[in-house]
């Protein structure tokens, strides 16, 4: 009898796996931000059941979620395990990553208006083990529009331009940023580096039209407030014109 080639039937076994590793193979090489919403419920899912792929679940579920006008609705637990295959324990999955969600979309359009509020969008960075330069940009109303990592590494002119900080700021019509990095050393103290960084960009602010909120710097769980620092007479320097 006729038996088929062992590399050939691996060939075949990744081919019909494909399907299902499709989305995390984009997520790993293009970024979240390419994957279609069945694609990111394809995610949570992680795989089929007898009978169903888990593309088609998840084109099921993203067709239940997202509606041709452009509205959506977070589906109740018990309309998702209505749907053949979807056991309770993905649907809850599906129904907590929406709400997730949504509850993003609302701390997101919570207004900065003290390091204590900008804080919150930087605590991942009091672990990391290098330098992340990391910026906020804000509205009118100080609302976060996005938030962008510009450099990591070592902090030096060369690496954190101006250019790459403010490029954004136009693109998404920011009337504000802050910025914020972190220290692996363990210690917040701003080095001579940070002072003419921060002046640095300040200065560019002012000439390109956008107020230059803060520089926060993190590390460990203690933090400093480079603006909070010159209006309490410790900065040594004028770093902030305005």
């Amino acid at each position: 009898m006729y038996q088929l080639n062992p590399a050939l039937a691996s060939d075949r076994s990744r081919r019909d796996l494909l399907p299902e590793l499709r989305p995390r193979e984009k997520l790993e090489t293009d970024g979240l931000e390419t994957l279609k919403e069945w694609e990111l419920l394809s995610l949570v899912l992680g795989r089929g059941c007898p009978g169903a792929s888990v593309e088609q679940l998840s084109q099921h579920l993203a067709e239940m979620i997202f509606a041709p006008d452009g509205t959506a609705e977070i589906p109740t637990l018990k309309a998702c395990t209505e749907i053949k295959g979807l056991g309770k324990a993905k649907a809850a999955a599906v129904v907590a990553g929406l709400e997730l969600g949504r509850r993003m979309q609302t701390f997101r359009g919570r207004p900065i208006h003290s390091p204590e509020d900008a804080l919150v969008h930087f605590q991942w960075l009091f672990n990391e083990s290098r330098e992340h330069f990391h910026v906020l940009y804000l509205d009118t109303r100080r609302r976060l529009i996005s938030a962008r990592t510009t450099s990591i590494g070592t902090l030096e002119a060369s690496l954190v331009h101006p250019r790459e900080v403010f490029r954004p700021a136009f693109e998404l019509s920011a009337s504000s940023i802050l910025v914020a990095h972190n220290h692996p050393s363990g210690d917040p103290e701003p080095s001579p580096e940070d002072l003419a960084l921060t002046s640095r960009l300040d200065r560019a602010a002012r000439l390109l039209g956008i107020r230059l909120v803060d520089h926060l710097i993190v590390a460990g769980r203690d933090w400093i407030s480079l603006r909070q620092r010159q209006m309490n007479g410790h900065s040594g320097q004028e770093l902030f014109a305005a």
